[in-house]
């Protein structure tokens, strides 16, 4: 799988991750972003958010080996400030 047709499948799983939990998906599987992503040999992650203010966030992980893709859904729960030592 090319690395655009993982992100363009990456982003449809998410947005009907909404869908199909009862919540409100954005506009359109397009609102869904790219925060970070890695592709290693036959391997993709991507990192994926979207402008809704629900504080979650989606790993989407493709196995090439077994050819097959997982989504993960994570909900931020904390914020902190860690100072730094002078």
């Amino acid at each position: 799988m090319s690395t655009y047709d993982f992100m363009v499948t990456a982003k449809k799983a998410v947005w009907g991750w909404y869908a199909n939990h009862n919540r409100k998906p954005p506009e359109g599987w397009q609102d869904v972003f790219v925060v970070w992503q890695c592709k290693t040999l036959q391997n993709q992650k991507v990192i994926l958010a979207t402008p809704l203010r629900d504080k979650l966030l989606f790993e989407v992980t493709l196995n090439g080996d077994k050819g097959e893709i997982y989504l993960d859904v994570y909900e931020k729960i904390d914020k902190q400030k860690i100072m730094l030592p002078d």
